[in-house]
């Protein structure tokens, strides 16, 4: 009995043993090191910080170029900070991590793991170096002048002021005269009398623009570009215009509300301020929107909104949320909807638009925008129409 116990009790240590001796070799599998790579991609201006925490190896250093560890534990966590340089920017990370944070944080996991941080040229060195423009006015006239360059840089300057370019870029400059100044000039490094000049941009420069005083006898507009004196009156023999007349007394008469206009194309004939009145509501929608538009910008140009939501639900011709005296005249009437758009050159076009919208409830049934220029408006109406097999038709839209 006791050999027996003797010869299991040697049987039971043996395996102890075996077991113990497996465990090691497993625990030394385990904690085998593992290779933690940090690369560079890009502009190469920057720096990682490499932290890692383990338990037989710990690392905080700042590295500048690819780098590998050896031996990091598999069980260890990391964390590196992006740091940039004068000329780059940190961009990303890839490879075993993503993301944009500058710093990241993750565990070895038992892999071997690596890391590209990727820089790029911050936006000033890309760029280039930069150079100043700069522009004064002179003159008794006044005046703007538009500044484009053409690496997306520009300004508009009504007075004294500058603007900043990549050096060697090509700088339009456009001289706009206001109403009653004309261009004069340019000077201080440009010369000639050209609305429109171009330079490169490779220095600081000053240049002025002037603008003089416009003949009062000048007739903006006027198809003989004549000077001539018209205090007695219009001829009308002399003027090639659009929509406009010479009434009894010998004015120039713009024909607004005659049939002279066509509202498929609306041509300001001479320089002039220009504005629209509400006069009836009559669309039949919940809510109509009112604006203009340059038709030479086409259907997706700028939209300019004059009336929003209109409505004269007691149709006396004055919108709802115009009841008030607006022009001061002591009347309210209808000069109270009266809206100034602006003052246009001779030969722009304008086109005019409505925005609609019907209701169920709170939500939008039915949406669409008009124009008055004919092409603008959509050929065919998808819709529930009866009578007609393919529930289609084409319909022409004339606002006026």
């Amino acid at each position: 009995m006791n050999i027996y116990v003797k010869q299991c009790l040697r049987i039971a240590l043996c395996l102890l043993l075996l077991l113990s001796a497996q465990a090691i070799a497993f625990s030394n599998i385990a904690r085998a090191g593992k290779k933690l790579t940090v690369n560079f991609d890009g502009n190469i201006d920057g720096t990682v910080t490499v932290q890692v925490s383990g338990t037989d190896i710990s690392i905080d250093e700042t590295i500048s170029a690819n780098k590998t560890y050896h031996d990091v534990d598999s069980d260890a966590t990391v964390t590196l900070t992006a740091s940039c340089g004068e000329t780059s920017l940190f961009s990303s990370w890839s490879g075993d991590v993503s993301g944009a944070d500058r710093v990241a944080s993750f565990s070895m996991s038992n892999h071997n793991r690596a890391v590209t941080a990727n820089f790029t040229l911050s936006d000033d060195e890309a760029a280039g170096e930069t150079v100043t423009l700069s522009l004064t006015f002179s003159g008794e006239g006044s005046g703007s002048v538009s500044l484009s360059g053409s690496q997306g840089n520009g300004c508009s300057l009504a007075a004294e002021g500058s603007c900043t370019f990549f050096d060697g870029e090509r700088v339009t400059f456009r001289a706009n005269a206001d109403i009653g100044s004309e261009f004069d000039g340019w000077s201080g490094g440009l010369s000639g009398s050209d609305a429109t000049v171009a330079v490169i941009a490779t220095a600081d420069a000053s240049y002025e623009a002037s603008f003089a005083i416009a003949p009062e006898a000048t007739v903006p507009g006027c198809g003989t570009s004549n000077f001539a004196n018209y205090t007695s009156g219009f001829d009308e023999t002399h003027f090639d215009l659009n929509n406009v007349g010479v009434s009894d007394e010998g004015h120039l008469q713009l024909q607004t509300g005659g049939e002279a206009i066509d509202p498929n194309n609306i041509v300001i004939p001479f320089e002039q301020e220009v504005s629209v009145t509400f006069l009836y509501e009559g669309a039949g929608y919940d809510r109509s929107d009112f604006g203009w538009m340059l038709a030479a910008e086409g259907v997706d140009g700028t939209r300019n909104e004059v009336y929003q939501d209109i409505n004269d639900n007691d149709n006396d011709g004055i919108l709802d949320s115009e009841e008030t005296d607006s022009n001061g005249d002591g009347k309210i009437e209808a000069l109270d909807n009266r809206r100034v758009l602006g003052t246009f050159a001779a030969g722009t076009e304008l086109a005019f638009y409505l925005n609609v919208e019907d209701f169920d409830g709170s939500e939008v049934k039915h949406k669409g925008t008009f124009f008055t220029k004919e092409a603008w408006n959509a050929d065919v109406y998808n819709g529930g129409c009866k009578n007609v097999n393919d529930g289609s038709f084409t319909k022409k839209y004339h606002l006026g």
